[in-house]
């Protein structure tokens, strides 16, 4: 469980620093836990999501944030993300 936590933490803050999406470490660290691939993905957005919501908060409160292009990009994202779990 610590390790967990302390492997959340570190890839929380690679993915805001750097604006990538901690899934695709998330998503190995799990498969080593000897998780299902599609149980892997399913909880990895739980934590890409928690960290989002931190990360945008973050960087509103600094003014990094195009409201505008973000939310166009998230209605296509979200129409576009209807297939994965299909695909997969």
């Amino acid at each position: 469980m610590i390790v967990a936590i302390i492997f959340g933490a570190i890839i929380g803050a690679l993915s805001s620093g750097s604006g990538l999406g901690g899934g695709f470490l998330v998503v190995p660290f799990l498969l080593q836990l000897g998780r299902e691939v599609k149980l892997a993905v399913g909880t990895s957005f739980v934590f890409i999501l928690m960290v989002s919501i931190s990360s945008l908060i973050a960087h509103a409160k600094v003014g990094n944030v195009d409201w505008k292009s973000g939310g166009l990009l998230a209605i296509g994202g979200m129409l576009g993300t209807q297939a994965g779990p299909l695909i997969l």
